[in-house]
């Protein structure tokens, strides 16, 4: 999820209700305040290099056409270029 853009934090399942807990119990909006909290109870995740995290920027811009045509020209173009395997 984190990869994909769709998660900005992770934590193991065993500590889901410490951190519901302790987030629970804020009364703030403070940004700074709220990603301590986080920090206390989440972990970090070291995507492995086939990840496609690494491959974000060129999703971006392949992705950011108009048209289906100027997207797979993109993806093509990228493909050509990048030498690598998707």
């Amino acid at each position: 999820m984190i990869a994909c853009g769709l998660a900005t934090h992770y934590a193991l399942n065993a500590r889901l209700p410490m951190l519901e807990e302790r987030l629970g119990k804020l009364v703030t909006d403070d940004a700074s305040i709220i990603e301590k909290a986080l920090a206390q109870y989440c972990d970090f995740v070291y995507p492995d290099k086939r990840s496609i995290i690494w491959k974000i920027g060129a999703i971006d811009k392949c992705f950011c056409h108009d048209t289906i045509e100027e997207i797979i020209h993109a993806v093509e173009s990228e493909a050509a270029d990048s030498y690598n395997v998707w």
